[in-house]
């Protein structure tokens, strides 16, 4: 009678969640699940940054211009342009007017008809961008004092601008 018995060891079926590939899969989206829930932590726990105030960005970008290559009489166009761009955006962020795409005389123009500042600093204001336009589209050479006399006004037209509040 032995020798009627036959093994049937290759019938045996083996279910998906205990071969290998399963257990791989499942420790690959473990190991995601953590890596998100991680990273979604960490997004939550960090210290929102708060809008920077339009002076801190004007000085900022101003100490960016005065450290950049265009801070010479060499590159005195760009440089120009530069400062009366820095100068229209502070007034842009200050002022929540719209004068970052207007002209040198339009801005002005506008600053004057609106009374948004200063007489006194308008008139600065004024007699720097009426000397840049000569350099900034008549290729006018300037001299580095001249230069650095223009620099200082605009930093001091952004410092002289800063509410009292903020100042202490």
């Amino acid at each position: 009678m032995e020798a009627e018995l036959y093994d049937i060891y290759s019938m045996f079926h083996v279910p998906f969640w205990q071969k290998e590939w399963f257990a791989g899969t499942v420790g690959f989206i473990g190991f995601l699940l953590c890596i998100g829930t991680i990273f979604l932590i960490s997004r939550l726990l960090r210290p929102k940054k708060k809008p920077q105030s339009a002076w801190d960005v004007a000085l900022a970008n101003l100490n960016a211009l005065k450290k950049g290559p265009h801070y010479s009489v060499h590159h005195s166009k760009e440089f120009y342009c530069a400062l009366t761009d820095i100068l229209k955006l502070y007034v842009q962020r200050r002022y929540d007017v719209k004068v970052l795409a207007a002209t040198d005389e339009e801005f002005i123009a506008y600053l004057q008809q609106h009374q948004i500042i200063p007489a006194a600093l308008l008139s600065t204001m004024d007699e720097l961008v009426q000397g840049s336009v000569s350099i900034k589209f008549a290729h006018d050479t300037v001299v580095s004092s001249r230069l650095d006399d223009d620099f200082q006004r605009v930093v001091a037209i952004v410092r002289d601008t800063i509410p009292v509040q903020t100042q202490k």
